[in-house]
């Protein structure tokens, strides 16, 4: 908020998980290569195709189907109130789920975030949640609001956002957002979208696909197994769900 201060960059894993990159950073400066300025997203993890989903959910003998239209159909759970595993993609760097291994739900019901911390995560019911923002309303929704794809700023949240997505806000009043491009996820952007256009509320309450003290999910195994240990509703690999029904 301070006026001298014109950009802030916090990479995704600015933890031990960044030393990859910051060798081959340090040595792009010592080869005086200054391509390299910032990532744009966070998705360079592995990534399983439909064939990989389709041959797990085979082999544990679940009960799915596949979906023409897997963001409408995941939008209008979400806009039931459904808590939603989402797995797509590449899996995010760093310590952030930023929509391809995420838990995601409506960020208007305040009882799902306490739903999602007792029943799903097992921790504190004060401990808050992040909104995914669709780039075009980040103004609409955060004071002073600047580029933020990697969940790493807080911002101040207009009284508006306020009023639409109290289980994604702290306290304070701030949040810690991910704002959503559509050229770097188009898929979640497109959820996001289809949400809003049920809702009025262009955001969606963000945390990582994970139980507690465990890491987050990489593979559609992993993924399987958390859902069916937890209270999650719906399980979303690539174009198929599974339901606990």
């Amino acid at each position: 908020e301070q006026a001298q201060i014109k950009k802030i960059y916090v990479p995704p894993h600015s933890s031990d998980n960044g030393t990859a990159l910051g060798a081959a950073f340090c040595v792009s400066i010592e080869n005086n290569d200054s391509s390299f300025t910032e990532m744009k997203n966070a998705y360079w993890g592995p990534q399983y195709d439909q064939a990989e989903i389709l041959k797990t959910l085979k082999s544990e003998n679940v009960s799915y189907q596949k979906e023409v239209d897997i963001s409408q159909t995941v939008a209008n759970l979400l806009h039931e109130n459904k808590v939603i595993a989402w797995f797509q993609g590449r899996m995010e760097v760093g310590s952030r789920a930023l929509g391809n291994r995420s838990i995601l739900a409506n960020p208007s019901n305040i009882l799902i975030r306490d739903f999602i911390n007792q029943k799903i995560k097992n921790r504190e019911t004060w401990r808050p949640f992040a909104a995914s923002i669709l780039e075009g309303y980040k103004e609409k929704y955060l004071v002073n609001s600047k580029d933020s794809p990697f969940m790493t700023l807080a911002f101040t949240t207009t009284k508006e956002f306020q009023k639409l997505a109290p289980a994604a806000i702290h306290i304070d009043g701030t949040t810690r957002p991910q704002i959503v491009n559509f050229e770097e996820n188009p898929l979640y952007y497109q959820l996001i979208e289809k949400f809003g256009n049920l809702s009025g509320v262009y955001a969606l309450l963000n945390t990582s696909f994970n139980l507690k003290e465990e890491p987050i999910i990489c593979t559609p195994q992993q993924a399987l197994n958390t859902f069916l240990s937890s209270e999650i509703d719906y399980l979303v690999l690539g174009d198929y769900i599974i339901s606990k029904k």
